[in-house]
């Protein structure tokens, strides 16, 4: 065969590899997806997560992410299960839409790796509020695909759980307790409670600068109660964690004063 009649066979019978196109080359998208159906060719489909492997939390494979993110993987799960229904105080827009409350977890857990602290402590800061809001029956869930040191990190970020009844101590009652007990916990889980008072403070500020005093109406405190626990809280916690984080929760916390 000649070189010119290989070169014309070949043209005819190569199959272009198809590459799965992204959101920002749509032109190149259309153009891939037509070219393959003239081909009769049929673009591959997505296939769904299989089923968890390696975990009782649901939903989660274990195994489809780098191993120093499976953990945090299950963690963020998990949290995401607990407050799927839950949203941000006094966080609606003018369509009714609230800021999801699994964002506040989110954003404790960047603080913690900003930081410096470890994979544990970032799983231990998407958990932080479960027990609080999700109860008790979740210590050994926590404990099982975590082990206790996250747990123990999540217990002392927890400043109350409901009685059975659902109820739960009078606010200053609470308040107090939970500051005083900062001397009885660990340098790491401080690091976590830190981050989480960190993110409060930096919303409140946020949300005063838009809606003025109005803000304060969004909790079961009154205004003055609730300058005088983050004062509190950065007067206990700031010396504890020291270094940048200190002084992002002074700075935090000037300007919740100003």
């Amino acid at each position: 065969m000649s070189s010119r009649l290989l070169v014309k066979a070949v043209r005819y019978i190569t199959v272009p590899v198809y590459v799965q196109p992204t959101a920002t080359r749509s032109g190149q998208r259309r153009k891939g997806y037509n070219r393959l159906q003239r081909m009769k060719i049929k673009p591959p489909a997505l296939q769904p997560a299989g089923p968890s492997s390696g975990s009782s939390v649901p939903g989660m494979d274990s195994q489809s992410s780098p191993a120093p993110l499976q953990r945090y993987n299950r963690a963020l799960e998990l949290a995401r299960r607990v407050h799927a229904a839950q949203t941000r105080k006094g966080t609606e827009n003018a369509r009714a839409m609230a800021v999801p409350y699994i964002t506040h977890p989110v954003a404790v857990s960047a603080l913690v790796v900003r930081y410096g602290g470890d994979e544990e402590q970032a799983c231990a800061a998407l958990l932080h509020d479960v027990l609080e809001d999700g109860g008790p029956q979740w210590r050994e869930t926590i404990a099982r695909e975590f082990g206790l040191r996250v747990l123990s990190m999540v217990e002392a970020c927890t400043d109350a759980m409901p009685d059975a009844s659902g109820k739960k101590a009078p606010w200053q009652e609470r308040k107090t307790a939970y500051i005083a007990s900062f001397a009885r916990k660990s340098d790491d889980a401080l690091l976590v409670a830190a981050c989480d008072k960190l993110h409060n403070l930096q919303s409140i500020v946020q949300d005063r600068a838009e809606l003025g005093d109005a803000v304060f109406e969004r909790f079961s405190s009154t205004k003055a109660q609730t300058l005088w626990y983050y004062t509190a809280l950065v007067q206990a916690l700031a010396p504890r964690v020291g270094g940048p984080l200190a002084r992002a929760l002074k700075t935090g916390l000037a300007q919740l004063l100003g």
